[in-house]
């Protein structure tokens, strides 16, 4: 849920390498500099599994935290939490190197997955495509903006031949965070199933 999530928003960063003085560079700017806040419905398409959900995602840098499904995701760019706390479970795992299991990769060298192939303006919006230059999970992507930054949403294309579709309901720039911010408050007492995968 989260991977994918974020991933939209890191996309942005590659596309604004390879434009300038758009709406992707002041995307990429605040990705850079502040705590990007988005409220969002989305959508899995994968072979016989549909899913649909809202989240509320904060994304800075390689740290993220997604609340969404019931599900809490924290990860400060070293490790990630998948928080269950209606059942107390919680799932530790180190963040990695794979690109849909930690989407805060997208930030370091974006160019390594995926180039520009297409851009229109249309109705306001600028709208993106986007394709792979190597398996890393995704296939493809066209990602909608408005003129100030502002994602409007995303349709992902996966390898497997899954979609995900994401509504952006509302984004917001906020300033910088603590990285503990990005950690779980909660303890992990006797009480908690803790796997921890690191």
């Amino acid at each position: 849920m989260s991977a994918i999530a974020a991933m939209v928003i890191s996309m942005t960063c590659l596309m604004a390498q390879n434009t300038q003085g758009t709406a992707l560079d002041k995307l990429c700017s605040a990705l850079s500099h502040s705590c990007v806040c988005l409220d969002c419905d989305y959508s899995f398409d994968m072979s016989e599994i549909r899913f649909q959900t809202e989240a509320d995602i904060k994304v800075q840098g390689r740290a993220y935290v997604v609340d969404g499904a019931g599900m809490l995701v924290y990860s400060d760019g070293e490790t990630v939490w998948t928080v269950d706390p209606n059942i107390k479970e919680v799932y530790i795992q180190s963040s990695g190197n794979e690109l849909l299991n930690d989407p805060a990769i997208f930030f370091q060298n974006l160019d390594k997955y995926f180039k520009v192939t297409g851009k229109k303006v249309s109705d306001g919006v600028e709208v993106y495509s986007l394709n792979a230059v190597e398996d890393c999970g995704v296939k493809s992507a066209e990602l909608t903006l408005k003129p100030d930054g502002t994602i409007v949403s995303a349709l992902i294309g996966l390898s497997d031949g899954g979609k995900m579709d994401v509504k952006v309901r509302s984004m917001k720039v906020e300033e910088k965070k603590s990285v503990t911010f990005f950690r779980p408050s909660m303890s992990f007492d006797e009480a908690w199933i803790v796997t921890d995968l690191r």
